[in-house]
């Protein structure tokens, strides 16, 4: 099983939440935003400026820093993830 952080998702690929890796307010606003243990999130696209990029999350679209969305693990999701 492959383990990559979501800072890595490909615009159009999904993969399933494993982990955060954060602490405090963060960890509690990415629980928040539905970002639980097994649930699958799909990126959607990157801002013009690059940073935040879009996902979309139990029928939501949410936008993310890059330095939030990498202390967030996901697994599965196959191809396109880490080539962006």
């Amino acid at each position: 099983m492959d383990i990559f952080t979501l800072d890595k998702l490909c615009p159009g690929d999904s993969a399933h939440v494993k982990n955060i890796n954060a602490a405090g307010t963060l960890k509690r606003r990415l629980f928040d935003l539905g970002f639980i243990n097994g649930t699958l999130v799909k990126a959607l696209r990157k801002s013009p400026g690059g940073d935040p990029h879009a996902y979309f999350i139990r029928g939501t679209v949410i936008a993310l820093r890059q330095e939030d969305a990498a202390k967030i693990e996901l697994f599965g999701g196959g191809e396109g993830y880490g080539a962006h």
